[in-house]
């Protein structure tokens, strides 16, 4: 059942497209999962736990990109992804609660092009975000209410607060932007919306 799932998964993440105009061929055995069209072809072998392991994916049949998979003892979610291209290769590792940690891209030569790391309270919810890419370095605080309902975003550039944002609610919310520490315009959301210029807040 899992390989069947798996199979429909990957049939529409990796041929989206070409699902409607091309077969697409899968092959199911015990500890492999292969799809296939004309162009395309993905393979993927797991271990005597049945998790995905490693990734092959051909086009033209060129290798595009290698995918693996670690895991802490006999846990079903894995701990690291690794996912190599001919450009660059993506390592994302994950807590017990299958929370995205970090993210971290490096070029053909091992040196990091970005690193993103998220930081999780009790409740599984992220209370810091950092992005750094070069010399730039982005940060974000989370502040929910007793419900667990996300109150207020504040992003930091390069350690300078840059914005605020307020939530009302999911839909509804307010973005004050800073300079020098110094809020210099607040905008308004309403329903997803930006409102008019003419309600927005100029200091």
């Amino acid at each position: 059942m899992k390989r069947i799932l798996l199979s429909a998964v990957f049939s529409i993440l990796l041929f989206p497209l070409q699902a409607e105009i091309t077969p697409v061929y899968t092959s199911a055995t015990e500890g492999s999962l292969s799809i296939s069209t004309e162009d395309i072809w993905y393979l993927e072998e797991g271990d005597v736990l049945s998790r995905p392991v490693s990734g092959t994916l051909w086009k033209k049949g060129i290798i595009a990109e290698r995918t693996s998979w670690l895991y802490e003892f006999d846990a079903q979610s894995p701990a690291i992804k690794i996912v190599t291209g001919d450009k660059s290769t993506t390592k994302t590792t994950y807590d017990t609660s299958s929370n995205i940690t970090s993210v971290t891209v490096t070029d053909s030569t091992g040196a990091i092009i970005s690193k993103l790391v998220h930081t999780f309270n009790a409740g599984n919810l992220v209370v810091e975000s950092v992005l750094t890419e070069g010399s730039r370095t982005t940060r974000i605080l989370y502040e929910y209410d007793g419900d667990n309902k996300l109150r207020e975003k504040k992003r930091y550039e390069n350690g300078e607060l840059a914005v605020v944002y307020r939530y009302e609610s999911d839909d509804n919310w307010t973005e004050t932007v800073y300079s020098k520490a110094v809020p210099v315009l607040t905008v308004t959301y309403q329903k997803g919306v930006r409102v008019k210029d003419a309600d927005e807040k100029k200091y």
